[in-house]
């Protein structure tokens, strides 16, 4: 440090400056400080003032190297936690770390809760530990399941889900595992819900306190009665998963279009006319089945008797007949729901 090398040579000086006056002139020389004489060599009285000066300057020199140094320390401390920061931005994980310095500090606050995405992948940012991030993310990107390496993902982060998800679409049978390891209700739940409903246990779904999506609840009942991996369900639960599920108008629609091919008209009509009962949104779905069944003058009957906004791909299906056209009414029905 270059607070050793003055201290070092002002010390030389001194000394040997003290030498010089000695040889020169070795007497003595009392001095009265208050009522007491002291007697010192001439040259040490006259190295006194340069002494206290050294001191002076020494102490002076010495805190604001000191000052210098922890800033320094504090500064590389906070570029070490600004990297992490940018780690976790990248990872897409909330941070809780803050940078101490004034001119970092906002950028701290504002990295701590912001998520970064690369543009593209391939490039290199001269650090490796930000490489090895950016290869990762260029991988996962691609749908490749990668090693994470030491990497402590939250679970639900950005990169987490993308990986469970590649991991799901390369073997559908490990989403039963991330049911199990994964937050119930979060994106990852529901994604491996819908995934294992078109292998897995019903019972699963029918659990009182079973969350559920519409789209795995649709996945689930497309096995009703199907050749393959069969499942049977009674009416009540299949409304009961439905009510769990809050479908909408196109998720009624998605089930009719389903269920149309795997029971009878009978059971599909019973089923619907209770589901239009107990749901609004399933009004458009009784439509599309009564239409589709030939049941056109008990539809007719419905469109007659709705507001003039109301189920207008319907009435456009049945205007375009009476003009002598052949619409398509599922085309009709997915331009409007």
């Amino acid at each position: 440090m270059h607070i050793k090398r003055y201290l070092l040579f002002s010390l030389a000086l001194l000394v040997a400056l003290g030498v010089f006056i000695y040889i020169n002139d070795s007497a003595d020389y009392t001095a009265h400080i208050g009522a007491e004489p002291y007697t010192f060599p001439i040259a040490v009285w006259a190295m006194a003032p340069a002494l206290i000066v050294f001191l002076v300057s020494f102490s002076h020199v010495a805190f604001y190297s000191a000052a210098a140094y922890f800033a320094k320390s504090s500064l590389e401390k906070d570029l070490k936690t600004l990297k992490r920061l940018v780690i976790n931005a990248l990872l897409g994980q909330t941070s809780v770390l803050t940078l101490k310095h004034p001119r970092l500090e906002a950028i701290g606050r504002v990295l701590s809760d912001s998520q970064l995405k690369p543009r593209s992948g391939g490039y290199k940012s001269g650090d490796d530990d930000f490489d090895a991030i950016l290869e990762i993310l260029d991988k996962l990107r691609k749908g490749e399941i990668t090693d994470l390496g030491d990497l402590k993902l939250v679970k639900n982060s950005p990169v987490w889900t993308s990986l469970q998800l590649i991991k799901m679409k390369n073997d559908p049978k490990i989403s039963e595992e991330i049911l199990s390891s994964s937050e119930e209700g979060g994106e990852v739940y529901f994604k491996a819900l819908e995934t294992y409903a078109t292998y897995g246990d019903k019972k699963r779904f029918l659990r009182p306190d079973a969350k559920v999506n519409a789209r795995a609840v649709l996945n689930l009942l497309s096995r009703y009665r199907a050749p393959i991996q069969s499942l049977d369900f009674e009416i009540g639960d299949i409304i009961s998963l439905i009510g769990k599920a809050s479908f909408v108008a196109k998720d009624f629609i998605a089930l009719a279009r389903i269920m149309k091919e795997q029971v009878s008209p009978d059971v599909l009509l019973e089923l619907f006319a209770q589901l239009k009962n107990a749901h609004e949104a399933a009004q458009s779905a009784w439509l599309y089945l009564n239409i589709e069944l030939e049941r056109l003058d008990d539809a007719k009957e419905i469109l007659d008797s709705a507001a003039a906004d109301e189920y207008l791909p319907f009435k456009s299906y049945f205007a375009l007949k009476e003009a002598g056209l052949s619409p398509n009414l599922d085309s009709l029905v997915d331009r409007a729901i």
